[in-house]
């Protein structure tokens, strides 16, 4: 019977079945965020005044800040803003991803 691949061929083989089986093991990591793990769709508050949400993609991970939270925890979405007892407040986002949270009294 003839052999079709030599055990050089197999072993490089072997190695391409493994990365593609492990690879959507992988692919579904985890955001680190000041020594915590989050993983894909997970949110989180960070210095009472931020909501931050962890997006995995296949090979490599982010966070970003998707809220703000008013005084009284109410969740104001980026760039958007609303009113309460306390004023006005705005959550503002810069393009370069800086965020802050901005009180106007009335």
């Amino acid at each position: 019977m003839p052999r079709f691949l030599s055990s050089s061929a197999l072993f490089v083989l072997a190695i391409i079945c493994s990365i593609v089986f492990f690879e959507p093991i992988h692919g579904q990591g985890v955001c680190r965020h000041q020594g915590k793990e989050y993983r894909n769709g997970d949110e989180w508050i960070v210095s009472n005044s931020f909501i931050m949400n962890c997006i995995v993609h296949y090979n490599r991970w982010e966070t970003k800040i998707i809220a703000c939270l008013s005084m009284l925890g109410e969740r104001i979405p980026v760039n958007g803003q609303i009113s309460d007892q306390h004023g006005v407040w705005k959550c503002e986002q810069k393009p370069n991803g800086s965020t802050r949270l901005v009180q106007q009294k009335q």
